[in-house]
């Protein structure tokens, strides 16, 4: 017979029994199935807003996390026909900074940010900061107030990305 692998520290939490482990694995679950639907419930509500409010609509941030500069958190958020924005990047949108297909653009095939090319492509920054100073790459910039700007490329302004490798 073989031998209990418990108590085993999976996650950096200790389970005694197999017992234990399963009903957390169970609950985590049940969360996330909750999490979904209430999710699911928000979008819906969403939608139906802007059957009301075509172009668009401020709501609270409430801790969520602007796709696009990875900010926000506090304050509003913009919702429309693109999906949802903090305030900053609707702005840069409405005064054409950057274009309406970067919100939409989910898989970087026509765009992609500083942030993305260093997670994604193991760029460095002073690497980028030369390139743009030297005129190499064009970056489109979505200002934050006393931020760091989040910094846009679009694909067809700076066919030079390529010289980042993905990972």
């Amino acid at each position: 017979m073989r031998k209990s692998a418990f108590p085993q520290t999976i996650n950096g939490v200790l389970y005694k029994t197999k017992e234990e482990y399963e009903q957390r694995v169970q609950a985590d679950a049940e969360a996330f199935a909750h999490l979904a639907y209430d999710m699911y419930q928000i979008h819906k509500q969403f939608e139906a807003r802007l059957e009301h409010e075509p172009d668009g609509f401020v709501f609270p941030a409430e801790g969520r996390v602007c796709r696009l500069c990875m900010g926000g958190g506090a304050g509003d958020f913009w919702y429309d026909k693109m999906g949802m924005r903090c305030m900053d990047c609707q702005t840069a949108y409405v005064n054409k900074v950057i274009p309406g297909y970067v919100f939409t653009d989910k898989n970087n095939k026509r765009h992609i940010t500083e942030t993305s090319l260093i997670v994604r492509y193991h760029a460095d920054r002073k690497e980028i900061r030369k390139y743009i100073k030297e005129g190499v790459l064009k970056p489109r910039r979505i200002e934050h107030g006393k931020f760091p700007q989040t910094l846009v490329f679009l694909k067809r302004e700076n066919p030079q990305l390529t010289v980042f490798k993905p990972r």
